[in-house]
């Protein structure tokens, strides 16, 4: 019996054969684009050389991605942006579990930091992303791109992470402001077993230690 899952333009997304006589569950997956939603044809065909007729059950199961901190996708491009607003009563952004991979490969973040008064020094922060976890024999990479609030590339930031490693990166930023940075969060993994991400922003504290000279 052949598995076969495809897009709505009959694109092969994923295949398998069972051979009988395994009736081991097998699973198709696919990581989809929440912000162009999609339909997708599953294909069971078998080929049987007796009159008793082959029985078989399938499942479906969807979820969702949790990026920025509320479920659904974080956003494709700048337009489609995840608007994430630090204060001075919510000042840190911890979010686990992102999902990155196949039609799904970028995450948008419009982070903005609290407003600096004038005769104030801006804020300074620290924005982490690592990777999670990554698909068996998984040869890609996260790449962590900044934007100003006009879009233009700021080219003195950004890392990237090589698979198999879970080390986090970090970047200090401290030119955002009110009107924001874009984070985008880029995965060349092609695959659909999504690599998982954590990204984290937090203002530096700064102990003030009084200097006395005799």
């Amino acid at each position: 019996m052949s598995l076969t899952l495809e897009d709505q333009a009959g694109t092969s997304l994923d295949t398998d054969t069972l051979s009988s006589p395994n009736i081991t569950s097998d699973v198709l997956s696919w990581v989809s684009n929440n912000s162009s939603p999609s339909a997708y044809l599953l294909k069971v065909i078998a080929t049987i050389n007796t009159d008793n007729p082959l029985v078989y059950k399938f499942d479906v199961q969807m979820s969702q991605q949790n990026d920025g901190g509320a479920p659904g996708d974080a956003g494709d491009n700048f337009d489609s942006a995840r608007t994430i607003a630090m204060s001075p009563l919510n000042p840190s952004l911890t979010v686990s579990g992102n999902l990155l991979a196949a039609a799904e490969k970028d995450d948008y973040f419009l982070i903005k930091l609290p407003q600096t008064p004038v005769e104030e020094v801006p804020a300074r922060y620290w924005f982490e992303v690592g990777a999670n976890n990554w698909p068996s024999a998984c040869s890609s990479y996260i790449r962590l791109y900044v934007y100003d609030w006009q879009r233009n590339p700021l080219t003195s930031l950004g890392k990237i992470i090589n698979a198999p490693s879970t080390a986090i990166f970090t970047e200090e930023v401290t030119n955002c402001g009110s009107d924001g940075c874009y984070f985008r969060v880029y995965s060349g993994y092609s695959g659909n077993n999504p690599v998982s991400y954590t990204i984290r922003a937090a203002p530096i504290r700064f102990l003030s230690v009084p200097l006395v000279i005799k």
